[in-house]
């Protein structure tokens, strides 16, 4: 049997396997998840995901180790070309755009004493969809960060109610130039936590803005906080159209908005939900919702101290 995994396994992979199944014996641990390359019998190398459970018997003696190999090349594949294509992005659209855009608002300077209304108006439009291609770029750029560079960080003490009020802060120019006003309810307690403070000022922000976005005109946005026993939850409120119940399963998924595509009435990449439950979990906070005819609340629950 080690003759048949040592035929089948890369190399380099072999020693750091055969140390991972002494370990399991050594410790009392049932099982274990590893993701190595095995070589296949064409000769092409092949990443596999192995599960390994050690069967012992009634005195918890190891009898014997049980195998299960699932090909993960292919996922593997698409995964590399994903990552290309990001870098693609990144390289050959953002610099030309930023080019653009910065053409673009000097000619909006020069519009206003040279150029005809017409001409304005038509600078005006490819100024708008300059910014939002650009802002659908850096959503997907910071999904891609976020799902893999997320682990490590920092816990710094953070006052809760200062970063309310940076979050709208950042917010204001969207919120007036949609007639939408924010309200932060008055609360007199003292609130801080242990926790990584541009993550979380980061997913107040993609709140505040879709919550301005998504309200009905007229409307406002309502901002509390609260202080439970190991968190502090914040809670963005918005009246408008509620999410349907249908995609609750979905709506923290990339590219899913509260309305489906064909009837969809905002812009938008559809990622910042994904973005914010991303960035929350990675800091050992949750994001949930309610939506009714009332309103719609997205919350988020930050864990008061900081567990390494």
């Amino acid at each position: 049997m080690e003759a048949g995994f040592k035929k089948v396994t890369q190399p380099e992979d072999r020693e750091a396997t055969i140390q991972t199944a002494r370990n399991m014996v050594a410790t009392g641990q049932k099982s274990v998840r590893l993701e190595k390359r095995y070589l296949h019998s064409s000769g092409r190398v092949l990443t596999g995901v192995l599960h390994l459970t050690v069967v012992r018997d009634d005195e918890a003696r190891p009898l014997m180790y049980i195998s299960q190999i699932t090909d993960v090349t292919a996922a593997r594949q698409l995964e590399h070309l994903k990552n290309e294509f990001i870098s693609t992005v990144n390289h050959e659209l953002r610099t030309p755009l930023t080019g653009i855009m910065g053409a673009l608002r000097l000619l909006e300077v020069l519009a206003a004493q040279t150029m005809s209304e017409k001409l304005k108006d038509l600078v005006a439009v490819a100024s708008r969809g300059a910014a939002r291609l650009k802002s659908l770029l850096d959503d997907i750029l910071d999904m891609e960060t976020v799902v893999t560079d997320q682990a490590f960080w920092e816990a710094q003490v953070q006052d809760m109610v200062e970063a309310v009020k940076a979050a709208v802060a950042a917010t204001k120019q969207k919120a007036e130039a949609a007639g939408i006003p924010i309200r932060i309810l008055p609360s007199s307690l003292h609130m801080t936590c242990e926790t990584e403070p541009e993550r979380v000022g980061r997913v107040l922000r993609i709140l505040l803005s879709n919550a301005v976005k998504f309200s009905n005109d007229g409307g406002e946005v309502i901002v509390g906080l609260d202080r439970r026993s190991d968190t502090v939850r914040i809670t963005v409120a918005n009246t408008g159209l509620p999410i349907p119940e249908n995609m609750r399963a979905e709506i923290f998924k990339p590219f899913v908005q509260g309305e489906s595509t064909d009837v969809r009435r905002k812009q938008g990449s559809g990622l910042g939900l994904a973005i914010a439950k991303h960035m929350m979990s990675s800091i050992g906070g949750t994001i949930d919702y309610s939506s009714n005819l009332d309103a719609t609340s997205f919350w988020i629950d930050i864990p008061i101290k900081h567990t390494a």
